[in-house]
């Protein structure tokens, strides 16, 4: 049984969205007095998250809570800072480093552009040092641990049922999802999923936990900080650091392939435990080659065409099969891009997914 079959996890596995939106809104207003959440607000913060990153080392695009967010959310309902211009501050620094990233694509350079941009902008500067006071506090703090408590997460009604099969039969199935890995890999724990997938949580930002990744990006912030980056920007250390960390990061997002390729490339490595070929890498070329050559079929179960089932089409064509789930936040997206029917298959829920593939996995290699 050659076949590789993966699985994405959030709205496909489990219903993502009142997940984390339900016990976000309670914590709220048990702890805040504030009886109406401000969703627009939290959407538009979520929105700069790549200005966020520059200063936080979690990231505001996940669900989950952290005390960081809380702060800015705090800041902003209170009015300690003007959201109106703030949120105006934001756009022009999230349109600047844009373009910063296109000038300058080796990541020091553009890390050292970023900060100098973000000096340059007083009411954003002036917020985050008030977030930073606060997001210590004692009632701050307690909303984190409390929050992870509150998000019951249950799988979908057929979820164990399919993965029990494909266990039972000797399949090879993984988890393909996109995200940071220890917080997919703290999901899969609170769906009690986590003996299907021992080795095999393949998620995109895998890197922020490799190594190599890790010591380029120490190379590069240290060079940065203490002003010689300019002077060290035609050393082999650290051209070898920008290359490493702009290389890895290609892996963020599924909609960009590479992170596909990667994904094949390590469980052509090691099947058993393809996870740990992506956390100890040190050679992002090799997981980002695209000379993918599929030894069996490749089926991808999902629910966003975008992320889940064009890239694996572009890459694998008639070597693939793809079941989309047409449930959670994004059940209306349409299909943009001509795939076969013989290729693609649609369903209401994840209850219809195990005959379609014990169906296409009974008819052999395509």
């Amino acid at each position: 049984m050659n076949e590789i079959i993966l699985f994405d996890l959030d709205h496909t596995l489990y219903e993502a969205y009142n997940t984390w939106r339900n016990p976000l809104q309670q914590l709220f207003r048990e702890h805040c007095s504030i009886t109406r959440f401000p969703w627009k607000m939290y959407f538009k913060l979520r929105d700069f998250n790549n200005v966020f990153d520059l200063l936080y080392q979690k990231s505001f695009r996940h669900h989950w809570l952290t005390s960081e967010l809380a702060s800015l959310l705090l800041l902003l309902i209170e009015k300690r800072v003007d959201a109106s211009l703030l949120f105006d501050e934001l756009e022009r620094i999230d349109f600047r480093l844009r373009v910063l990233r296109h000038k300058y694509p080796r990541p020091g350079m553009y890390r050292l552009s970023a900060m100098a941009t973000l000096a340059d902008h007083k009411v954003f500067q002036k917020t985050v040092q008030l977030a930073q006071d606060i997001c210590n506090a004692r009632s701050v703090r307690a909303l984190t641990p409390e929050y992870y408590n509150m998000a019951a997460m249950t799988p979908h009604d057929g979820v164990v049922q399919c993965f029990d099969f494909l266990s039972t039969e000797g399949y090879r199935f993984y988890l393909a999802t996109e995200g940071d890995y220890k917080h997919q890999i703290f999901k899969i724990k609170r769906l009690s999923l986590q003996s299907y997938f021992k080795g095999k949580i393949l998620a995109s930002e895998f890197y922020l936990e490799n190594p190599s990744y890790q010591s380029a990006l120490r190379t590069i912030t240290t060079a940065v900080n203490d002003g010689s980056y300019g002077k060290k920007f035609y050393s082999k250390e650290i051209i070898h650091a920008d290359e490493t960390v702009r290389m890895f990061e290609m892996l963020k997002h599924k909609e960009h392939y590479f992170y596909y390729y990667a994904l094949c490339h390590a469980i052509a490595s090691d099947a058993d435990t393809p996870e740990k070929v992506l956390l100890q890498s040190k050679a992002p070329e090799h997981l980002l080659s695209t000379d993918i050559t599929p030894e069996s079929k490749v089926l991808m179960v999902g629910d966003r065409n975008d992320k889940d089932m064009v890239p694996l089409w572009k890459i694998f064509q008639s070597a693939c099969y793809l079941i989309r789930i047409k449930a959670g936040v994004y059940k209306d997206e349409k299909l943009k891009f001509k795939i076969p029917k013989r290729n693609y298959a649609e369903t209401k829920n994840f209850r219809g997914v195990l005959s379609r593939l014990k169906k296409e996995l009974k008819g052999g290699y395509i």
